[in-house]
């Protein structure tokens, strides 16, 4: 559908074509308008269009572009400068991200990282791209005055980030308060992007665990805290051994500190269950080490991912100097895997996945139903999903088996040959002998 606008006194026009969705936003007349879309819904691109129509029909007026940061703002702004007919264009200041049109409006690119510089003249149009992690304050306390008195309008875009800011405008949106009569709320989802063919939005979200499909993807306001495994209970079994020892295991390994549990778990590669689990505390180290390594010799067909983040380098370190296969993983809060660094909401996130696909199993013991059934997401003020057990709890059963899990998923780490051990201070009569092993492994990175 094309919209068409009349830029000039002089009645000339030209065409912007929305999709059928954006266009149904575009022809409403509320004065606030809150759009909250699921990613490539084309919310970007609908809102750049927005205020190049404003503008050519808004003489004299103001535009901001308002992103939580500068780099997103220029994206923004980029896309009002590409669109946007430059026989109306007075100048442009690219390092001062400012359009001047030649009726006198201007459009400016604004970030949101400190709201007490978002003031100035009176504004006839903002928008805000994400404003779901953006503060509160930018609007109730810098922009609202500022729309006061040229009667201005604004436009929030976003994909939800929890039950926060964002989502009490939408109510006000789909209110029928009377006090709310100048707001009006949408909400499609990523499926209305006509452009996006079935197979691309398929690819996207078969990686997607169901709380984040349903934020990202449905553009449904999750609450800002609650149970992350939802299914988790039709994938317990009961626990069978090893059916030999040289069964290929992959083993997720949990080190306690002082409250907390050493947790291991081993799977049999061929079926994805659960054929090993050791749960302990208050064992010194040296104990645990030697607990451990003697499962590790019993089970010489193995390979370990093991938390070394802190306390778990030495342990990691020490594990690797007596023989055992052992492949250490530092968890961070980050939201890349870079090199042996993996953020834990990935780990999680993989582990639900698999359980949610039917990809996995879980041991149907009581402490792993607990940890699991008790283990929760909390969103924060960013919009960020965080994971934890709850305080007092323990997530020790569900770290070992997200590492075991991140091991499954990655079958040629699996394959290869473990170099002999060393021989360096630690006790070199405890190193476990692999001349006869017929299968050692080398890491494939």
């Amino acid at each position: 559908m094309a919209a068409k606008a009349s830029p000039t006194r002089n009645k000339e026009t030209f065409e912007i074509e929305f999709l059928p969705r954006q266009y149904e936003i575009h022809e409403d007349t509320h004065r606030f308008k809150v759009i909250v879309c699921g990613r490539r819904f084309g919310k970007t691109r609908y809102t750049a269009y927005e205020v190049i129509l404003h503008a050519l029909m808004t003489p004299e007026g103001m535009s901001w572009l308002i992103a939580p940061t500068y780099p997103l703002s220029m994206i923004m702004w980029r896309l009002v400068w590409k669109y946007i007919p430059k026989k109306y264009v007075e100048s442009k200041k690219e390092g001062e991200l400012y359009i001047t049109l030649k009726n006198g409006h201007t459009i400016w690119a604004k970030s949101a990282d400190k709201p007490e510089n978002l003031v100035g003249e009176g504004l006839t149009l903002a928008t805000f791209d994400e404003f779901g992690i953006m503060k509160e304050r930018v609007w109730t306390e810098s922009i609202r005055p500022a729309l006061m008195d040229k009667h201005g309008k604004a436009i929030f875009i976003g994909t939800p980030k929890g039950k926060n800011h964002f989502y009490r405008l939408f109510k006000r949106g789909i209110s029928n308060d009377p006090k709310d009569k100048d707001w009006k709320s949408f909400q499609f989802t990523s499926f209305e992007n006509p452009i996006l063919t079935e197979e691309e939005l398929a690819d996207v979200t078969q990686d997607m665990p169901e709380l984040i499909y349903k934020q990202e993807i449905l553009a449904q306001f999750i609450e800002m805290g609650g149970e992350v495994f939802l299914t988790y209970q039709t994938q317990m079994v009961e626990m069978q051994p090893p059916t030999t020892t040289d069964d290929f295991i992959v083993f997720g390994l949990d080190l306690a500190t002082k409250e907390d549990y050493t947790v291991l778990i081993g799977y049999d590669v061929s079926t994805n269950r659960p054929v090993i689990f050791e749960r302990f505390n208050h064992v010194l180290w040296e104990s645990q080490i030697e607990r451990l390594t003697q499962i590790f010799e019993k089970y010489r067909n193995h390979i370990c991912y093991i938390d070394s983040t802190g306390v778990g380098d030495p342990i990691f370190e020490r594990l690797r100097l007596l023989g055992v296969n052992v492949k250490g993983i530092v968890i961070t809060s980050g939201q890349r895997v870079t090199g042996t660094s993996v953020p834990k909401r990935i780990l999680i996130e993989r582990l639900a996945l698999m359980l949610e696909a039917r990809e996995m199993w879980l041991p149907a013991l009581k402490v792993v139903d607990d940890e699991f059934s008790e283990f929760e997401y909390q969103v924060t003020e960013q919009g960020n999903v965080t994971y934890s057990a709850p305080d007092g709890g323990h997530d020790d059963v569900v770290m070992a088996c997200a590492l075991a899990a991140f091991g499954l998923e990655r079958p040629s780490g699996v394959i290869g040959v473990v170099e002999n051990p060393v021989n360096t201070q630690y006790n070199p009569e405890s190193f476990a002998s692999w001349d006869e092993c017929e299968r050692i492994a080398d890491w494939d990175e």
